[in-house]
Order: C-alpha cells, then structure tokens, then sequence
C-alpha cells in the first residue's frame, strides 16, 4: 500500500480508503463484530482512512466506525457535515456545522476531526426551493439542499466557522464533497484557498475530470443529469487542493459480477440517483465498452476503473463502498498494481473519442 500526503494537515492517506456509506450498507447492517473484523483487516492490508457521514444510517455508521476503530489511533477519519433547510433559513450555518461536529466527535470518540467535509452540493443559485414544514419531516438522504457561494463565503457562510474550528485544532482539514457539485463554483472556493480537499466522482462512464467532453464521441448521448467536470482535477492539483475520488466503479456497474448478471443490492434511501433511478440497465451497456480492454490488459474491469484513477492530478485515496471483504480487498489488489501502462490509457482515450454506435445506448 502506497501513502499520498495532505499537504498542511500532517495527514497521510492510503491510496484506498474504507467508505462507511448507507449504499454499500457494511458499516451500518452488518454486526458489530463483523464490522470489527473489517476495519481489523483494512488496516492490515494497509489501509488507514475511512469516511463516514451523519447522515449515513441517521448517526449509525460514525457510532459503529468509532466503536470499531477503538485503538487505532492512527486512523484518518474523515466526515461530514449537512446543512439543513431549516439552518440556512435562519442564517444559523455557523450553529449547525459546530453542533453536527461535536456529535460527530462523541460518535466517533475521538478529540478531533481529520477531514471535514460539507455534504451538500454546491451551486452559484439555488436549484430548489427550501422548504421546513413541519408537516413534511426532512430526510437528509432526499432533501439535502445546495449551497450557493454566499452561504459558504459570505458573512457568516460556513467558511466563517470552519475557519475557527482548524484555528482551535477540532478539525485539521476541510473541503466538500457531492455528486453533483458546479465545477465552476468549486474553482472560485478553490481559488479562495478554502479548500484543502474534495470528493470527486470520477471514473470510466464519466471520465471529463481528467479527459473527454460531453457531446463528444462515447460521451455524446448521455442523460440529462450528466455533469461535465471539465478537467477540474487539472486545476484543482494546480492549486494545492488535494483529490479523493469517489464512485469508481460507478456503483458496482464496472465490476465483473455486473457484467455477469449480477445486480448489486439496493440498500440506498437516494431513489432519484444511479443506479436506483432505472439508469442501471442503461450504464451496464455504456461499461462494456471497457471489458474488451480490460481482457486485453489481462485484468478485470474492476482493476481497470481502479487502476484509471491513480494518475489523477491531485490524487490523495480512492474511496471504496464496500459490502464485504472481498470489495475491500479487490480494491486494495487493484491499486497494489499501480496506475495503467501508457497503451491502456490510450484505448480509454480511443473509446471516448469514438462516435458511438446507434442502438448502444452510449
């Protein structure tokens, strides 16, 4: 396992870390000592980061990560935290991200926060309206609202408080992380020296932070809620920001059980995101364009999506949803492998570039 520094927090970050997300369900359904046994073995195998998130299991996998972290003192943890309608209807940003860290601090039992990440996307405008009625109970995993730019740099944005909190030592280093963030938003925070690093969803069907356009060649018919990245990797490790990378696998679709038939379970509350929305079907024929250059390399198309990411500019981990064990460790033997050899990257090249063929649904 390999170790990528985080510039000014004194944090090393494996080149995988553990995801303790509601989709791939291990951190929140599975038993204590099964969960034990997980982060016993991550460690093992190398692996030192983990990230988590309130709004994962309504609290369950911080309390169940910290529990199963109990003297590993050396872990790096990594959370988050959401700002709901109700505090950016009041303008009380600044309270909600200084609560949401103290419970993430007993949760996790620890005396500080590694990484601090906001959860919700961000945006220049507002994209939907707030709404707190009391009638309509909030669900942090449906109604997470986007943050414009003057709710994070403005008078008493969350920046405001942030920047007190790594003053005082209870979080060492911030950024944001979404789905479904502006890119250009994100390089005016960037731009401000806020953040240190981001969660970036990267990988084969949406390669646009590193390479390709949309409207271009296999990414000229893709659904209307694709978003264009715009090599913001580029700029992002030009600006001393560093890089975690998240959904590799697009959801389990670029993996060899997928392509086999294999459905992954639907443990997600998100019914309006991949692969829960019925766009499954449609981005398990976009990914099997990459089986014929993973045989060809003589790996598997998991190794492939994997492997793709380590030449990211900015690269710090790779984060993985895992479900069990084996995930984890496929990851951890795909990455051992290190980044792809020149003539692989060339046909990923070749393959976005390409027209697609009619009826492929690319």
């Amino acid at each position: 396992m390999q170790y990528r520094e985080l510039h000014g927090a004194g944090l090393k970050l494996s080149e995988v870390s553990f995801g303790a997300g509601t989709a791939a369900g291990l951190m929140i359904h599975s038993s204590p000592a099964e969960q034990r046994a997980a982060v016993e073995h991550a460690m093992s195998l190398g692996v030192n980061a983990f990230d988590t998130s309130p709004i994962y299991g309504m609290g369950c996998s911080e309390v169940n990560l910290g529990n199963a972290l109990s003297g590993y003192d050396d872990a790096v943890i990594t959370t988050k935290v959401a700002i709901t309608p109700e505090h950016l209807l009041t303008g009380s940003i600044g309270q909600c991200i200084r609560r949401s860290v103290q419970a993430s601090l007993r949760r996790l039992r620890r005396d500080s926060i590694d990484i601090l990440l906001i959860h919700n996307g961000v945006h220049f405008q507002r994209l939907h309206p707030l709404t707190a009625d009391p009638g309509d109970p909030y669900d942090p995993m449906q109604d997470l609202p986007h943050l414009t730019f003057d709710e994070i740099m403005g008078e008493n944005g969350a920046w405001q408080t942030i920047r007190e909190l790594k003053k005082s030592g209870l979080i060492k280093s911030f950024g944001i992380s979404g789905q479904d963030n502006d890119p250009d938003l994100m390089r005016a925070l960037i731009g401000a020296g806020v953040l240190d690093i981001v969660n970036q969803p990267l990988n084969l069907l949406n390669p646009t932070p590193v390479a390709g356009r949309k409207g271009e060649g296999f990414l000229a018919d893709v659904e209307e809620n694709f978003v264009e990245y715009d090599h913001f990797c580029e700029f992002a490790a030009a600006n001393d920001c560093a890089v975690s990378i998240i959904s590799p696998v697009a959801a389990g679709v670029l993996t060899t059980a997928a392509q086999s038939g294999i459905t992954p379970p639907s443990v997600s509350e998100w019914k309006d995101r991949f692969p829960f929305d019925g766009h499954y079907a449609r981005e398990l024929r976009r990914a099997a364009a990459f089986v014929p250059v993973a045989e060809q390399a003589g790996i598997t198309i998991a190794d492939l999506a994997y492997r793709f990411v380590l030449s990211t500019p900015g690269f710090v981990t790779v984060l993985g949803g895992f479900s069990d064990i084996s995930q984890l460790e496929q990851a951890v033997t795909s990455v051992e492998q290190g980044p792809l050899p020149a003539d692989v990257m060339a046909e990923l090249h070749r393959i976005w570039q390409a027209p697609s063929e009619p009826g492929s649904g690319a």
